[in-house]
């Protein structure tokens, strides 16, 4: 095998299952938590569960800039096999919580937030070792098999997550661990490379704290009891460390990342594409979701307890439409340029989007995968192309930054959509839910978020209230519905916009190859 094959295999594991780790926890969270002796509808239950699911976010996007950063002046593989320690060593961890209730959740906690360490420094320098490692010819080639693997990764937590918990939740922490001990020896041997310049450690703290005090007020404002003041504060505390990060920035000599990259427009058309798709893809996943556990698989009869498993399998299509698509996009890239790719795959992805629209509250599942199979395929053509555009376009020494500044953005939206989703479908859903519930028990009123969690949780949603799930998939379904065509919009808006950005590109990326062709 060549050398720089062996490092797509390598990076490709890497981002498989730091991607994975964001969504495993979720379809297995009922099995993790009994397993645990942690009762989940305890009134003091909500916030734990919160940051079971945000936690690994928050640390792998306010952080992976700097971790791209250290990749730059001390070696990115020296970087990334630390990465691969910290993410076996706090996965295997895991496994070992005894079941204690509150302060082993808490554990939990803790330990999956230093898993994200150890994630954040894999995704933030898989790339930019792409990069360094494979002939540009074939860039955009080995960046689609990377992006592949994480996106089949992302899609795969959500199987591996409902199959292991069902044989033994400890395995959703053993198996990380494991693949983490291979990765790190499989990176044993490799040449590092460091380079003569300093850390702008101010720059990086400055770029992780803005993100996490925005990040935390995005997470904290899905919790009750928290208040608007407390949220707001957060926001403003965060975008004042942004501005500073920005000023800093311009005075310093050797900076956390050269922010003179934005003058490229290719760089910066690429960067906010990739910021805004990534926040829809997250966000659509946790709507789709949502939609099977609380809608569909109910009110076709199956038991709360084994939707999450079948919610998991179902979201199979798009990953496949990705794997179809992201190798072929990444090589036709290498000849042709990303605009037309980018754009042409933005443009199905709003299609297919959109299409969800038109889905009725029991829709032959056929229907479904289909739709997800095209939107996985529209994001396989956009996404590697858009990634090569990156990084072609930053020099070496800094596109360990730049590999950890876009994974930042995206991390960072991608969290944030998790909360954005979740309150938009809350907001849309408190009126008609209530409605057709109070037309069942009068006087009865229910919040939306605890009836939503406890779908994704297995359990009976409406408290004090015996529903089969199919009698609950009929009372939910029309409301549910009402707020999903008006989520679906926003998202299709969303992707078409960036798709008309996509069109604008200058495919400089193809310019200056053919100008090194023709010297």
């Amino acid at each position: 095998m060549d050398g720089y094959r062996k490092v797509i295999v390598n990076t490709g594991l890497a981002v498989f299952m730091a991607f994975a780790n964001y969504n495993m926890i979720i379809i297995a969270l009922p099995a993790i938590l009994s397993g645990l002796n942690f009762n989940p509808l305890s009134p003091y239950a909500f916030p734990y569960i919160v940051w079971l699911i945000l936690g690994y976010m928050v640390v792998t996007a306010a952080f992976v800039g700097l971790f791209g950063r250290l990749g730059d002046v001390y070696g990115k593989y020296r970087v990334f096999s630390i990465g691969y320690l910290v993410f076996a060593v706090s996965s295997l961890l895991m496994a070992l919580i005894p079941p204690l209730g509150t302060p082993a959740v808490t554990m939990l906690i803790v330990l999956r937030t230093v898993q994200g360490v150890g994630g954040g420094l894999l995704m933030a320098n898989s790339s930019a070792i792409i990069a360094d490692s494979v002939p540009r010819d074939r860039l955009g080639w080995a960046l689609s098999m990377n992006q592949s693997l994480g996106l089949i990764g992302g899609v795969a937590g959500l199987i591996l997550g409902g199959v292991l918990s069902v044989i033994d939740w400890r395995l959703l922490f053993l198996l990380p661990g494991a693949v983490g001990i291979v990765g790190f020896l499989l990176t044993r041997g490799y040449k590092n490379q460091t380079r003569t310049m300093k850390l702008d450690l101010p720059g990086g703290l400055l770029m992780a704290l803005g993100l996490s005090l925005i990040l935390l007020g995005s997470t904290l404002v899905m919790i009750p009891g928290v208040g608007e003041v407390t949220v707001v504060s957060l926001f403003a505390s965060g975008a004042v460390a942004l501005a500073l990060l920005a000023y800093v920035e311009t005075r310093t000599a050797q900076p956390l990342f050269d922010f003179r990259l934005f003058r490229l427009w290719d760089f910066s058309v690429a960067m906010l594409t990739n910021t805004l798709v990534s926040a829809v893809r997250q966000g659509t996943t946790i709507l789709l979701i949502v939609l099977l556990q609380a809608v569909w698989l109910p009110l076709h009869g199956v038991p709360f307890d084994q939707t999450p498993l079948l919610a998991g399998l179902y979201m199979l299509p798009n990953s496949l439409g990705f794997a179809v698509s992201a190798p072929v996009a990444g090589r036709l890239s290498d000849r042709i340029g990303s605009r037309a790719l980018t754009t042409a795959g933005l443009a199905v992805s709003a299609i297919s989007t959109f299409a969800l629209y038109f889905l009725p509250y029991d829709f032959p599942i056929t229907e479904l995968f289909v739709i997800t199979f095209f939107s996985g395929l529209g994001m396989g053509l956009f996404s590697a192309p858009n990634l090569a555009d990156i990084l072609a376009s930053t020099p070496p020494q800094y596109r360990g930054a730049a590999s950890g500044l876009r994974g930042s953005l995206q991390n960072t939206a991608s969290a944030i959509a998790v909360t954005a989703y979740f309150l938009m479908l809350f907001s849309f859903l408190y009126s008609p839910l209530n409605s057709a519930v109070s037309s069942l028990d009068p006087g009865t009123a229910v919040n939306p978020a605890e009836v939503v969690f406890a779908a994704l949780l297995g359990y009976p949603p409406i408290p004090g209230v015996n529903l089969t799930p199919a009698r609950f998939g009929e009372i939910i379904a029309q409301p549910f519905m009402v707020a999903f065509d008006e989520v679906v919009l926003i998202s299709t808006a969303v992707i078409a916009f960036s798709a008309v950005m996509s069109y604008f590109r200058r495919n400089a990326r193809l310019s200056s190859a053919r100008e090194a062709q023709k010297t």
